[in-house]
């Protein structure tokens, strides 16, 4: 097999990883894995050295803490096999070295587009044609929240893509924002919700601070237009009488107790559930499933240096793609990449959205790209 037909299929593999992500897990990660092993074939046979964004350094280090949290775990077994998720951050080096020019951006980029559209349009139809009065719509996911992650970071990327491409493709990017808006709104998800709000409100600034005008207008259309359940959702944020959210409190608070017994490596991954119940709160409703806190959640099962590290990842990813927005071509994909940090971030308060290998994934697509893209400019 020629070196350049062996670039090729790992091409396609990365693409169809792509394009897959909001279809179905299975197959994109069939397409990673594959294109896993031909980048490996690729980098023993042209003897390359492995190139990677400085960020994943910092993966590297939540890995190892994660693995070490497996191994000194009560249910070691359970643990360790929870933790093969860290191969999925094999994902980063694959796009930075597998992406070999502008031309294989496109190609990526336009199979994100039309997989995004795909996917809200499934969503969309579903709640017009199946869907029953106040069923959370989950489109293609096997679960609700995780469409919601999904269409979070499907937003920020198609807005900043919407502002910054040239005018024929503009109508495509404003049409997958819309439906994605549409999409995450049918999800229900409170906490996407406030995630999206904050990451628009950066992009917009970052775009044009005056737009920032629209945000107001924005709310009043949501109230005057919305059905009755979307409104009692928005509101219901703001309630400390919730159940929801007064569980949350309660998790939070069981979770704080765990770490101070767990400090240094954590309960182990994937434990919480069979270890919540010593930690209970009495008035707690809610089944311990997981914290809906990336931070608590990560600093519970893997201890505190990895919950650091992670920590470490997202603020030196967030400096680095910020220092970009100063080349004029990367910042479509660099304010993209920010917009979905941010959001991610404060969506991940209230849920551990981290935790969704689907969301993962394409979060990990969206901030590599613009250091592939950085590469081809130096």
């Amino acid at each position: 097999m020629r070196g350049i037909g062996l670039n090729n299929i790992l091409l396609v593999s990365i693409i169809l990883y792509i394009f897959f992500i909001p279809i179905s897990i299975s197959v994109s990660q069939i397409f990673l894995f594959s294109g896993i092993i031909l980048w490996v074939i690729t980098i023993i046979k042209n003897k390359e050295k492995i190139r990677f964004p400085t960020f994943f350094w910092w993966l590297i280090c939540y890995s190892l803490f994660t693995l070490l949290s497996a191994l000194f775990s009560k249910y070691r077994l359970l643990s360790i096999i929870d933790s093969r998720e860290i191969f999925l951050y094999l994902s980063v080096p694959l796009l930075y070295m597998g992406i070999k020019s502008l031309r294989d951006i496109e190609f990526v980029k336009n199979a994100f587009l039309i997989s995004a559209l795909i996917s809200s349009s499934y969503s969309i139809m579903y709640y017009i044609l199946k869907a029953e009065p106040g069923e959370r719509v989950r489109g293609f996911m096997g679960h609700y929240m995780t469409q919601a992650g999904l269409m979070l970071l499907v937003i920020c990327f198609s807005l900043s893509l919407f502002f910054y491409s040239k005018r024929k493709n503009k109508i495509l990017w404003l049409i997958v924002f819309l439906f994605s808006i549409m999409a995450l709104l049918l999800t229900l998800t409170r906490s996407s919700w406030v995630g999206v709000f904050f990451a628009f409100a950066f992009i917009l600034y970052h775009y044009k601070p005056k737009t920032l005008v629209i945000l107001p207008l924005i709310v009043v259309l949501f109230f005057l237009l919305a059905p009755n359940t979307m409104k009692q959702r928005a509101l219901s944020i703001f309630s400390l009488k919730d159940k929801s959210n007064l569980d949350r409190i309660y998790l939070a608070k069981s979770g704080l107790k765990i770490v101070r017994d767990y400090p240094l490596l954590g309960i182990g991954p994937a434990t919480f559930p069979l270890i919540y119940e010593n930690y209970k709160l009495p008035q707690a409703e809610r089944k311990g499933i997981h914290l809906h806190n990336n931070l608590l959640q990560i600093a519970v099962e893997r201890g505190i240096f990895a919950m650091l590290s992670w920590l470490g990842f997202i603020l030196f990813t967030f400096i680095s793609l910020y220092r970009m927005l100063g080349y004029h071509d990367l910042k479509p994909y660099s304010l993209g990449a920010l917009g979905a940090i941010v959001g991610l971030f404060i969506a991940g308060l209230f849920e551990y959205n981290f935790g969704d290998s689907e969301i993962k994934m394409l979060f990990l697509f969206l901030i590599t790209l613009p250091f592939c893209y950085k590469s081809f400019l130096e």
